[in-house]
């Protein structure tokens, strides 16, 4: 039932979506010789691309909103199982991380089954006062994952998180010396110049407690077959997270209020600009 009413409503969120680019797009149709009198006459390009790029963000932004909803409801509506009798579909588990075989984060070197990395640049920039100021920019991102086993007290799964959305809490971060290695022994009251690093890394280690809700189905090697939670469909939700269920509802129910409202607001914005440049309001 939970698998069916994310399909529905994701389905249901993409029809909402591109009704609204094809009103948009048959507006600006009926409204061109207008909006062409106004660029060429009055308006500058500038004025029109920026109404409609509110709309296209916005409702960008509220598709979003609206998958996060789905989202939501399908990890409500679903009971949390103990492994060993989590049955084949979507399943909402929690344990403990074990791997035999393990990844090492670039610059903490600490052992993982996954891992995101970001290093980041101290810049200046030029503000709009013409005053400068300085800011943390980020240089690149890296990421790696391998497939695991979560256990708890009664039993073990697989776990093959490709295509898995990762919500893991900072795990690691410092200052790079000029040759690209981790400083060691900060000074509190250090304050960073110009062209100094920072890393900052995100990882799930072997016996992290994490909750993962995603689909499980049989998977077959050779002559052994073995349960795996894995991303079911294109539209299916697969959340693998270091936070306990309940913050994970709580930020998905935020992003979605954030979607909803903001993506509302920008489409509006850009819609009554639009209907005020062509004269209509």
């Amino acid at each position: 039932m939970g698998g069916q009413f994310s399909a529905y409503m994701n389905s249901g969120g993409k029809f909402f979506f591109y009704l609204i680019v094809l009103l948009v797009l048959s507006f600006i149709v009926f409204s061109t010789n207008r909006l062409i009198l106004e660029i060429f006459l009055r308006r500058s390009l500038l004025s029109v691309i920026e109404p409609s790029v509110l709309i296209i963000v916005g409702s960008v932004l509220f598709q979003f909103g609206f998958t996060k909803m789905s989202e939501l409801q399908v990890i409500r509506n679903t009971p949390r199982s103990k492994i060993r009798s989590a049955a084949m579909g979507i399943v909402e588990v929690s344990g403990r991380v074990a791997s035999e075989h393990v990844l090492t984060s670039p610059y903490s070197k600490s052992p993982c089954v996954y891992y995101r990395s970001e290093l980041q640049i101290y810049r200046s920039y030029r503000s709009s006062d013409d005053e400068t100021g300085y800011q943390w920019e980020s240089l690149s991102n890296e990421s790696f994952k391998i497939p695991f086993w979560i256990k708890d007290e009664t039993g073990q799964m697989m776990v093959d998180p490709e295509g898995a959305e990762f919500k893991i809490s900072d795990r690691a971060f410092g200052f790079l010396k000029p040759d690209g290695t981790p400083q060691e022994d900060v000074a509190e009251n250090f304050s960073p110049q110009a062209g100094d690093q920072q890393y900052v890394e995100k990882y799930l280690s072997p016996n992290d407690v994490i909750f993962v809700f995603g689909t499980a189905s049989l998977k077959t090697e050779g002559t052994k077959s073995h349960v795996v939670i894995q991303r079911g469909n294109a539209d299916s939700t697969f959340i693998i997270s270091d936070d306990r269920q309940k913050d994970v509802v709580s930020d998905t129910k935020w992003e979605m209020i954030a979607g909803l409202s903001y993506g509302l607001i920008l489409f509006i914005t850009g819609f009554f600009e639009i209907l005020h440049l062509s004269n209509l309001l």
